[in-house]
Formats: C-alpha cells, sequence, structure tokens
C-alpha cells in the first residue's frame, strides 16, 4: 500500500485579509485617537514660528535704535537705500550676493516690525523714486514691503501701479505679480484689461517700411509688452483665449510677446483659435517681420497640432509640402510623425 501526504495545504489569502484587516484597524484607531493631538501640535509649532518671526524683526529693528516720535522708518529707509544702490553696482557679483541678501533683509525686517504704522512712509517713499531708471531695484523691494505691511490697503495701490501707462516695465510687472498674491480674479482682469487697451501700442511704436526679403513688415515692438503676457498668463481669466489671439493678430510686438500669447493658446486648447493661428503660421502681404520668426513659425505649427490632435493631419501635409524654410519644414516633419 502506498504511503498518503497527510500534509494539508491551506489557502494564504484568507489569513493575510484578516491580517490586513486588523493592521488597518489599529491604524485607524491610531488615527482617530492621535489626529486631535498632532493637529495640535502643529498649530503650536506655526504659532511658536509666527513669534520668533516676530521676535526676529524686532531684534532687527533694534540696529536703528527708535526716533522720539515713533518708530525709525527713515533711517530704516535711509538703510535700505545704501544697501540698494550697491546692490544695483555689485548685484551681479556672486562673493556680493550674500552680504547683500543679508543686509536688504535686516531693513526688510525692521519694516515688518514696525508693521502698518510704516506704511505711509513706506509709499511716499517708493512714490519719490518710482519713475527713476536707476533706483528700479529698491523700488520694486519698497513695493513688496508694502503688501506685506497692509496688503488689503495696498491693492488699490498696486492697481495704479500695473495701469499707469508711463510706469516702467519692471515695476508694472512687479506690482501685478503682487496683486496677483493678494487678489488673482482683480489682476487678472485688470491685465486683461491692459493687453486689450495698450495693444495698439504695438503698431504706435513703429511705422512699415516695405517688406523685407522674407516677406515682413519690420516693426519696433513695444518694450515690456512680453512680460504683461507672460504675467497675464498665470492668471485664471476666463476671457484668457480671446485676449490673447487679439494680441497675436496685432502687429507691431516683439517674438517674445507672440510666443507667450501661442503658449497661453495652447494652454487653453480653444478650437476657434485655430483659423488665426493657422493664418499667422502661413504669413501674408500684412505679416510681420517678428510673425515670420521661423522659432514662433515652429510654435504656431505645434499649437495648431495640440489643438486639433489628429484633425491637423491634412493641414500639416499641406503645410509641409510646401514650406521652404528648413527648420520650420523639419518641425512640420516630426509633428507629422508624432500625430499621423
Amino acid at each position: 500500500m502506498a504511503p498518503t501526504n497527510s500534509t494539508v495545504r491551506t489557502n494564504p489569502i484568507p489569513v493575510f485579509l484578516a491580517s490586513l484587516a486588523v493592521f488597518a484597524g489599529i491604524g485607524a484607531w491610531l488615527h482617530w485617537r492621535l489626529l486631535p493631538a498632532l493637529d495640535a501640535q502643529t498649530e503650536r509649532l506655526r504659532g511658536i514660528e509666527q513669534r520668533l518671526d516676530r521676535i526676529e524683526n524686532s531684534v532687527e529693528l533694534l540696529h536703528f535704535g527708535r526716533d522720539p516720535e515713533g518708530w525709525p522708518v527713515e533711517a530704516v529707509l535711509g538703510y535700505l537705500e545704501t544697501w540698494a544702490e550697491r546692490e544695483q553696482q555689485y548685484g551681479s557679483s556672486i562673493l556680493e550676493q550674500p552680504v547683500l541678501e543679508e543686509h536688504i533683509g535686516r531693513g526688510v525686517a525692521a519694516l515688518r516690525a514696525i508693521g502698518p504704522s510704516a506704511y505711509d512712509q513706506v509709499e511716499r517713499r517708493f512714490v519719490d523714486i518710482a519713475r527713476d531708471p536707476k533706483q528700479t531695484p529698491y523700488a520694486k523691494r519698497l513695493l513688496r514691503v508694502l503688501a506685506q505691511l497692509d496688503p488689503q490697503k495696498c491693492r488699490d495701490f498696486l492697481v495704479a501701479q500695473l495701469t499707469d501707462v508711463g510706469m516702467h516695465s519692471p515695476i508694472r510687472t512687479c506690482a501685478g505679480e503682487l496683486l496677483q498674491g493678494i487678489d488673482a480674479e482683480l489682476a487678472g482682469a485688470k491685465i486683461r484689461q491692459i493687453l486689450l487697451t495698450e495693444n495698439y501700442r504695438g503698431s504706435r511704436h513703429g511705422i512699415p517700411t516695405g517688406t523685407t526679403k522674407t516677406g515682413g513688415v519690420p516693426v519696433r515692438g513695444y518694450p515690456g509688452f512680453a512680460s504683461l503676457v507672460n504675467l497675464y498668463l498665470r492668471s485664471h481669466d476666463s476671457g484668457k483665449s480671446d485676449t490673447l489671439l487679439v494680441v497675436l493678430r496685432t502687429p507691431g510686438h516683439d517674438v517674445a510677446t507672440y510666443q507667450g500669447a501661442v503658449d497661453g493658446l495652447i494652454e487653453a486648447k480653444d478650437p476657434e483659435s485655430v483659423e488665426t493661428i493657422r493664418k499667422i503660421f502661413e504669413g501674408g502681404p500684412e505679416t510681420t517681420l517678428e510673425q515670420r520668426n521661423a522659432l514662433l513659425r515652429r510654435k504656431l505649427a505645434r499649437a495648431v497640432a495640440e489643438i486639433q490632435g489628429t484633425l491637423a493631419c491634412p493641414w500639416l501635409r499641406e503645410m509641409f509640402a510646401r514650406e521652404t524654410d528648413e527648420a520650420v519644414r523639419m518641425h512640420l516633419g516630426q509633428l507629422l510623425q508624432q500625430w499621423c
């Protein structure tokens, strides 16, 4: 008689599931018991961090003493101005950067320690220097301080700087960035308004002098407009696609402005924008030299493919057959391989 195997094989899955259920139960119980304590601990640590920040700011303020009539705002502003001038001269030096950041940070911390009562004096100093191009780095730092001292009071002031046609572009861009952090919806609407109302400035900055060898019209762009377009791309404005199409159609902007507009249209993926994008790519007698830039045309072709997908294949094949620029033609070939 053959021997029999008395070993009984058990199914390990029920045991594994039971163990998993036990560990899950223990984890849920620990989470339920410990979560309130963890939340309370996190809140306490946040409070301690805020108090340490206030203490650090107050310690920085001690470097400036105290005016008999109040906190030494003028002394701090003078200190900041001195180091801002040094930043203007040596800011590109790697060795100077840590020193500059330390001293400028000390002045900013002192103003934060003084708080909202310093707002009016800081604002007056900003207004005094904002239109001086040599003072732009200092003015931008003061604008950031104003946003920290009293965000709500600063909101309307930021709108005024952002919408000031005569203000230097870096100041306007800085104001827009700060406004987005305080009121993103308002910032998006204001930047859209700027792009639509100041879009004409591109055409105004240059007079066409006839077509070039590449078929474009040479027109000087409006300096700084690209910065406003890129700032607008970071907004959540509902009219973004329509606004960027207006910018793309308008002659007189630089290549960076057009590229920013196309980036926004690629992100929006609005099918109604394809006709305009194709028209700019294909060119015409009114197309400017900047709009015929090879890098821009490559991005325009990619925008059509990204927005339409396989529906763009007939147009891509037609443009590939007609294209004379080698770099653009190579890019069209790559798009055909990817999408068709």
